[in-house]
């Protein structure tokens, strides 16, 4: 009992030595409880197809799952009430979500931006996650389901949270069909999901990812079929997101818990010209000096991104608080306590902390979309933003933080708009001297516009287009 009852660092789709069992069992209906749909621990109550008869486990079974362990006692099922009646009378009923891997530890995979996998590997562990270990373009670690949970809710720089199904070197199509159908798609879902299924490939042999899409579906139907023995897969249910990833011909079989990506916190619902991620906004913030005892100034606020996301840092704010996630409606997590956890979580904000966070633009249409924003985040009096030319920027503070991500005339024709603007940001750097300058662009020659050597200097990625983000101290 004690070894049964401890967390097992195993993937999902790992099992446990099957020598010397007995045939595997299914769940079973009685007129006192219902046994499919969850595990009752200290006795959980399924027929053995092959005998009929009602195998009696003293350990945890997930019901509606095919399990391997030798019966401790085995009765005809005409005394199922009678079983049943004793088990409630001397055993608390203690039931949890159907799943094998709900009490496992599960492998999962954060995304991140080039040049945030460090940030993103630095927050994992602050949260509490084990084994965390960087790669390009993610970071992986070990997670419960709670804490999968909480990487969704507060993670600042990640763009998804993925469960790591399975992963192998594939070459063929027929590979891949294996190493899908390998994984327990009846712990994920019922059959009745709606399978959105991506693939993306990378230097591989398989190079198709619409093909790589099919094929996965359909191992993935193949495999409920047999399990959950249905015919039909209406797939009228939640969505099941998985992503197919093929890199170098290792091919990684993803559940993607977050849906959408965790950029969209919620409270940007209209975009301006060439908006900034959020998740590359907070990371700007992070890599900054700023902190809330300081003044923040946008002089190129644009639809105010920086400035919320600055406000919600200083707030202690989950960034994912107020959103929903796809894992909240996967199979085995649907009772699962997820509204207590967000209400946990939401506490620990502290909304009346002071701080000072202000923008401008010149942009009256971008200024009216960044009062928007920062009504739709609850920072009404909290965050101001006005119409002013960056050269009319002059602040009472003697000391602060400017961030600031201006435009960066990646046309010739902007070229030179825009480094007039460089010259605008080194005259207000003059203008307030015990300030600091925290500038994002990809314009190579920005240091020698701007006319002075930066403290500090980080590449990043926005989107696609290769930045230096400048620190002047």
């Amino acid at each position: 009992m004690n070894s049964l009852s401890k967390s097992r660092i195993l993937p999902p789709h790992s099992h446990e030595d099957h020598s010397n069992t007995v045939s595997p069992v299914q769940e079973s209906r009685c007129s006192r409880i219902t046994v499919s749909g969850f595990a009752i621990r200290k006795g959980s109550f399924c027929i053995d197809r092959k005998s009929n008869h009602l195998p009696i486990y003293c350990r945890a079974i997930p019901a509606g799952n095919t399990v391997y362990n030798k019966p401790a006692l085995t009765v005809n099922p005409r005394f199922l009430n009678i079983i049943i009646s004793l088990q409630l009378l001397f055993f608390p009923v203690n039931c949890v979500p159907e799943g094998s891997f709900m009490q496992e530890t599960l492998c999962c995979l954060a995304s991140a931006a080039f040049g945030l996998e460090g940030l993103v590997a630095g927050e994992l562990r602050e949260l509490g996650m084990s084994d965390v270990k960087t790669e390009n373009g993610c970071v992986r670690f070990l997670a419960s389901v709670e804490q999968l949970f909480l990487c969704n809710l507060k993670m600042h720089f990640s763009e998804r949270v993925f469960i790591v199904a399975a992963e192998k070197i594939c070459t063929s199509f027929e590979e891949l069909f294996c190493l899908v159908s390998s994984v327990p798609w009846q712990d994920y879902a019922d059959g009745h999901e709606a399978f959105n299924v991506s693939a993306k490939c990378v230097r591989s042999r398989l190079m198709s990812p619409s093909d790589c899409q099919s094929i996965t579906k359909k191992a993935i139907i193949e495999k409920l079929k047999k399990t959950r023995h249905l015919s039909r897969f209406p797939e009228d249910g939640p969505p099941l997101p998985v992503v197919v990833s093929v890199h170098s011909d290792l091919v990684r079989i993803l559940i993607n818990t977050s849906g959408d990506a965790l950029s969209r916190r919620g409270y940007r619902t209209w975009n301006g010209e060439a908006p900034l991620r959020e998740t590359l906004a907070s990371a700007l913030i992070h890599l900054s000096p700023w902190n809330r005892s300081l003044p923040l100034y946008d002089p190129c606020c644009g639809t105010g991104t920086i400035l919320v996301e600055a406000a919600l840092k200083a707030e202690g704010a989950a960034p994912g608080i107020h959103r929903s996630f796809a894992m909240e409606q996967f199979f085995p997590f649907r009772s699962f306590p997820f509204a207590e956890i967000r209400r946990q979580v939401s506490e620990e904000c502290t909304p009346d902390i002071p701080f000072s966070v202000r923008g401008s633009d010149i942009d009256p249409d971008a200024i009216e979309l960044s009062h928007r924003h920062i009504r739709q985040a609850k920072l009404n009096n909290r965050v101001y933003t006005e119409i002013l030319p960056l050269q009319q920027v002059n602040l009472a503070e003697p000391s602060g933080v400017f961030i600031c991500n201006p435009p960066y005339g990646e046309r010739l024709s902007d070229q030179k708009s825009c480094r007039a603007l460089y010259s605008d940001l080194r005259a207000l750097k003059n203008r307030h001297p015990g300030w600091s300058m925290c500038v994002i662009t990809s314009d190579p020659a920005f240091e020698k516009v701007f006319g002075l050597r930066a403290s500090r200097k980080r590449r990043l990625y926005n989107g696609r287009l290769e930045c230096t983000y400048y620190i002047f101290a």
